[in-house]
Order: C-alpha cells, then structure tokens, then sequence
C-alpha cells in the first residue's frame, strides 16, 4: 500500500509539473537508486569485515578478509565512477541542484537511520 501510494504521489507530482516521464522523471530516479544501492552494498561490504575481524576465525583467510576486501573495493570503484557522472545520469550537464540534491537526499537517509531506529527501541542518543 506504501509503495504504491508512493508511486501515485511521484506521478501526480511529474503530471503538475509536467516532466518528461523518461528524459526527466526517470532518470532523476535512476540515479537516486544507482547512487543508493551501490552505497548499500557498500555498507554491507564494510559490515561483513566488521564481523568477521571480531568473530571467532572459520573458514579461509580469503573468505574471512580477502574475498570480502576485493568486493568492497570494486564497490567503492562503482561509487566513484557513478558520483564523478552523476550529473549525466540524472540529465544535467554539471553538478547542479538534482545532482546535489540526490546526495542531499541519500546523506539524510543514511544519518535519519539509525535516529528512527533508536526511537523505535526507546534509546536515548547521547
């Protein structure tokens, strides 16, 4: 129900202020989702070493380090790439106000996470 009210909203907000569906719309959320997912996988990346280096030690060296380190690094290549043609993938010709603003969006995302989460536990951030 989220998602589609969600979609409905983006629609009628493209329809009002009359975006080109693909040569607008979609690419602004093309490059949200590029930037957003490779940055996941990222995080994902880092956590995987995180519990590993603190686990006890099962399996390889290259399972536990080396495997995980090499994902992480072609990761942080893709990012690199993606965010210097950043503004090509959301239709602008430099850095501008979409291409900020999807880092805007995406930095806010990722700092409100754990906010909410300790909300929801009751913890206090200190």
């Amino acid at each position: 129900m989220v998602a589609s009210v969600t979609s409905a909203v983006l629609v009628a907000g493209a329809v009002l202020l009359r975006l080109d569906p693909i040569g607008q719309f979609y690419t602004w959320l093309g490059g949200i989702s590029s930037v957003g997912i490779v940055l996941l996988l990222a995080l994902t990346s880092i956590a995987v070493l995180v519990f590993f280096g603190t686990k006890e030690p099962g399996g390889s060296r290259w399972q536990r380090r080396i495997a995980p380190a090499l994902g992480l690094l072609g990761l942080l290549a893709f990012l690199g790439i993606i965010l210097l043609n950043l503004p090509e993938l959301v239709g602008e010709s430099a850095y501008g106000p979409f291409s900020v603003g999807v880092l805007v969006l995406l930095g806010s995302a990722l700092l409100a996470g754990p906010v909410v989460a300790a909300r929801r536990r009751g913890i206090a951030l200190d």
